[in-house]
């Protein structure tokens, strides 16, 4: 409450407490007297309670105004201009998203206010690599939840180098909340440089917020295990995804994440086929046609493939597409996966 509420709150109690006074001098009826101060206290208390709500609701508006401000500076990537070290410390506070070495730390706080009133939250952000096979993690209140490691191939070397990333937080069903990113490792810091100029680029798995304190989370999370890009948020329906793309998928099992491309088959009835442990893919380019070819099995060179192998990890050997579970995935159309380091089979 301000201090003029405050001040006509007190004046007004203190003139009917006068009141009451010269009233009891006046009046014998004890009761008459005790009803009409509780009248009053009721009154005062129901004053005040409201006075406080005014300036909770106004408090919560400011407060809310801020994120909004803070977010929109984040997101365009400039810095806020602070007039002390008090309001530095409290835009600080309630920034949605923190870089912090190699860490992106989420405020649940603010990010849950802004998807109140929007659907979806963007940030850009730059990481500076301080190792030849950087990894970037995910934080929520101090506590990695998510790693993704930038594999490298041919000898690159990333150290010194700076991975410029985008990342979208969005409402997934109104009960959690999911996280796309993308980014390139470049030379430059600047944020003129671009996907065209990069040394690589990369797509992270879909991360949800919240999967080790929130059941929905957890369950939405599990949800995507053996299932296709799509469920994982590395392919989107209708939008090819580049060749030169590198997904980070993450293992269920072991936890461990591992790079592979990923690219349409070049025929229409073509479709991908993967050996017995599922790190080589085959496109396969006869049409299947009944259970006997689903059964069969193709040599390639010292490699064996099957129809209904699955893509798995590469730590563990965990299945990560799998089809050998999920039979009703496997179609023609289906994405190729290319572990990084692995071959590619063709005819």
């Amino acid at each position: 409450m301000n201090r003029t509420g405050k001040v006509i709150v007190y004046t007004t109690g203190s003139f009917l407490t006068v009141i009451f006074l010269l009233c009891s001098r006046f009046f014998e009826n004890q009761k008459f007297i005790i009803a009409a101060m509780v009248v009053v206290a009721v009154m005062l208390f129901m004053s005040l309670s409201n006075s406080a709500k005014k300036d909770r609701d106004r408090k919560e508006y400011d407060i809310t105004e801020s994120i909004k401000k803070a977010a929109k500076y984040e997101s365009e990537g400039k810095e806020l201009n602070t007039k002390s070290a008090a309001e530095e410390r409290y835009w600080d506070d309630i920034k949605p998203i923190r870089i912090e070495d190699n860490t992106i730390s989420f405020n649940l706080v603010t990010i849950k206010r802004i998807l109140a009133r929007n659907d979806h939250y963007k940030y850009k952000g730059t990481i500076k690599l301080t190792s030849e096979l950087p990894v970037i993690n995910m934080s929520e209140n101090g506590f990695i939840t998510q790693s993704y490691q930038l594999q490298t191939e041919d000898g690159e070397n990333f150290k010194g180098k700076f991975f410029r990333f985008s990342l979208n937080v969005f409402n997934e069903n109104s009960e959690q909340l999911a996280v796309h990113t993308e980014g390139y490792v470049t030379d430059s810091e600047s944020t003129d440089s671009g996907e065209k100029t990069s040394l690589a680029v990369y797509r992270f798995e879909k991360h949800y917020l919240e999967k080790k304190t929130k059941n929905a989370s957890m369950q939405a999370y599990r949800k995507m295990k053996g299932k296709d890009l799509e469920e994982k948020g590395l392919s989107f329906a209708g939008m090819a995804v580049k060749r030169y793309v590198r997904c980070v998928g993450v293992c269920q099992k072991c936890l461990k994440s591992f790079v592979f491309y990923t690219h349409p088959c070049a025929g229409a009835f073509s479709e991908p086929i993967y050996s017995d442990d599922g790190l080589d893919v085959y496109e396969l380019t006869e049409e299947i046609s009944d259970s006997s070819s689903v059964n069969g099995k193709w040599k390639v060179g010292d490699k064996t493939f099957r129809y209904y192998n699955s893509f798995c990890c590469p730590h563990c050997g965990e299945a990560y597409i799998d089809y050998n579970r999920l039979k009703g995935m496997k179609r023609p159309g289906n994405l190729v996966c290319v572990h990084l380091g692995h071959e590619e089979y063709k005819d």
